[in-house]
């Protein structure tokens, strides 16, 4: 038995397919994307977003504000929003979110779009959302109370109180009447969702620019990569023409030395935006590559090219990554992806490495402290960590990954010495009401997060 047929039969086991189903999977081409005008919602948001556009024209100093999540499928969504509304000629801005305020839209960050985008006469209109949304209640309010509409795109389903946006398109919600979104695949990551709302717009009001927008299809590969979304039905095109892109990126970094120009054979129409977000990726992907040589050298190796089918999960998601684990947020991801000047980027994009390298660090000085024979012991474990939040997610991966077994980690970084806390050393120290401890989980099969919570609620 090749090693091919090994990988097709194991296929077939594990998920029931049939091998006509894996043939049509692997050689599905863009007809299996399913209508974006099936999603609820759909078609009144991309009417809302042109009336907006109409407003514009009217009042340029109306603006539209793009709101999305911290992470590497916000990022993406970033991408998407802001490539595809320079093309459909709309003024945005795009906010960048902290991890420290929480997940979603809310009413702080209402309040600082106000206040950092309504200078010289501009006007927050509207706040077009991607990868969250859906459950921002108190955000949505607070918007809608400054009389700004908010348009919602989203994945995300924290519960079945939704927020009164203008519009929530979201394939995971439920109906009124309590039955399932219409659109037929459930698994798109945040910023397949945006891409779908982008290709409907252009669908509708601005057919000329659909090849363009058609191309803004490896974001959402990438997204659906990173955010650990099923890769089947039309996840496993976006990911096959994602990793295609990048393959064609990397071959043009290899024609072009460090002094000439290759942006122009990357991306080069009239859309500036729209260019740069092809040209930030191409950067982070050559620079990563140009990392990764060059502590080779320094170590006396022979540097190597990175895998490309490995360059979403292993290299791209996790530099993007990095800034939110060290600091709350996507900051350095955003500009090292959307800024127009390559020399911003670039110093954007060498901060992020940086960044990954101490996200390590920081990770490590907490894992090597940990008695791993007594988490072995426990059926599911529980930390009390001296790490920044964004950091606690990797110790969780780490201990479920090498145990087996579910963890939640609690963490709050200080100046203490310890990096392993008692679990009642929060207790008494601290003023209760001004406290904030970040915490992330890694959870299993047989034990589920909202398990693991209920349990943490009756024990604590």
């Amino acid at each position: 038995m090749t090693l091919l047929d090994l990988v097709q039969s194991r296929t077939l086991t594990s998920t029931g397919m049939t091998k006509e189903d894996v043939k049509t999977l692997i050689y599905a081409d863009d007809k299996v994307l399913h209508d974006p005008f099936k999603y609820d919602g759909m078609s009144v948001l991309v009417n809302k977003l042109h009336e907006f556009k109409l407003r514009q024209q009217s009042n340029p100093r109306l603006l539209l504000v793009v709101d999305t999540d911290y992470d590497t499928d916000g990022v993406m969504s970033a991408g998407v929003l802001a490539a595809a509304l320079s093309v459909f000629n709309i003024n945005f801005r795009v906010y960048i979110p902290s991890m420290a305020d929480g997940y979603g839209l809310n009413p702080k960050a209402v309040r600082e779009m106000k206040t950092l985008y309504e200078v010289n006469g501009f006007v927050v209109d509207t706040i077009l959302t991607a990868d969250n949304g859906t459950n921002a209640i108190a955000g949505v309010e607070e918007a809608n109370n400054l009389g700004i509409s908010v348009l919602v795109t989203d994945h995300h389903l924290g519960g079945n109180n939704y927020a009164q946006a203008d519009v929530i398109v979201n394939p995971n919600k439920l109906m009124p009447d309590g039955t399932d979104e219409p659109y037929p695949f459930k698994g798109n990551a945040g910023a397949s969702v945006a891409w779908k709302a982008m290709t409907a717009y252009a669908m509708r009001y601005d057919e000329e620019s659909l090849p363009l927008i058609r191309d803004l299809i490896v974001f959402a590969g990438i997204a659906n990569v990173a955010d650990v979304m099923p890769i089947l039905d039309e996840n496993h095109y976006m990911v096959k023409e994602a990793v295609n892109e990048i393959k064609r990126l990397v071959a043009i970094g290899d024609m072009y030395t460090s002094n000439e120009n290759p942006y122009p054979d990357i991306k080069n129409t009239k859309y500036k935006q729209y260019n740069a977000v092809f040209h930030g990726l191409y950067d982070l992907i050559t620079l990563i590559q140009k990392s990764k040589d060059d502590k080779k050298i320094a170590n006396n190796k022979k540097p190597s090219k990175l895998n490309v089918d490995d360059m979403i999960g292993w290299y791209l998601s996790p530099m993007i990554n990095a800034p939110r684990r060290i600091h709350a947020t996507c900051h350095e991801a955003m500009v090292g992806l959307l800024a127009i000047s390559p020399e911003v980027r670039h110093a954007q994009i060498t901060t992020m490495i940086d960044m990954n390298d101490r996200k390590s660090e920081l990770r490590d000085s907490v894992t090597t402290e940990l008695d791993w024979r007594d988490l072995m012991e426990h059926d599911a474990n529980v930390l009390f960590v001296n790490a920044p939040h964004g950091i606690s997610g990797l110790i969780a991966g780490r201990v479920a990954g090498d145990t087996g077994k579910a963890c939640m980690v609690f963490s709050m970084d200080t100046n203490l010495p310890k990096k392993i806390y008692d679990d009642n050393e929060f207790d008494g120290r601290y003023d209760k009401d001004s406290l904030i401890i970040g915490a992330s989980a890694r959870s299993t099969n047989a034990q589920p997060l909202n398990v693991i919570m209920a349990r943490i609620q009756e024990i604590r």
